[in-house]
């Protein structure tokens, strides 16, 4: 039929611009160990590795990796790579679940882990799915459970950044069973939205 044949077409356009992403990712991926930004995503216009932009990255990666039309599927150099992401997003956030945006948001925000557990929910749930890798799943849940503290103790101001946040709030919710993470998702709806 023509809606599955359009539908293929956009599959493969998809595919082969998330490909293409991946190959410019992986190249400006930091992989030098003695470097404080180690896994991180170096932008070639402003020299930063930023943790949201990592975490972007990662989710990019970890469906590329499980997708069997993709030419990273199950690759083990994805997999190191997407281990060395991880550990630089999970190094990246403070004790206090809050973690660092220089070019979207702002410094220390709960909204900047929101953000970043928006996109990595997805990855975690391919890991989940895939019954793959604990130490991923491991450094996801801790992540997880650290920004997940940071929306419900710290302020999250713009509407936007509420949408996301009672949004990631209630995946947590579905995944860890975390009962108040839903009273503050409330929270946030009820607050001036």
């Amino acid at each position: 039929s023509v809606v599955f044949m359009m539908q293929a077409r956009r599959y493969k356009a998809i595919m082969e611009a998330a490909e293409s992403f991946m190959k410019n990712a992986l190249a400006v991926q930091v992989l030098d160990e003695s470097n404080s930004d180690y896994g991180g995503f170096r932008c070639p216009d402003f020299l930063v590795c930023e943790s949201l932009t990592a975490a972007n990255i990662l989710t990019t990666m970890t469906v590329l990796f499980f997708n069997p039309d993709s030419q990273y599927y199950r690759s083990s150099e994805l997999f190191q790579r997407m281990k060395l992401a991880l550990r630089f997003v999970a190094g990246s956030q403070y004790e206090d679940g809050t973690i660092d945006a220089y070019f979207s948001g702002e410094m220390r925000a709960a909204s900047n882990a929101a953000f970043a557990m928006n996109s990595l929910i997805k990855a975690y749930k391919l890991f989940h799915r895939e019954a793959s890798n604990g130490e991923m799943l491991s450094l996801l849940e801790t992540f997880f459970r650290k920004g997940a503290e940071a929306l419900k103790s710290r302020p999250v101001l713009t509407t936007n950044q509420r949408w996301v946040a009672a949004s990631v709030l209630v995946e947590f919710d579905k995944l860890f069973l975390d009962h108040s993470a839903v009273a503050k998702a409330d929270s946030y709806l009820s607050d001036s939205i």
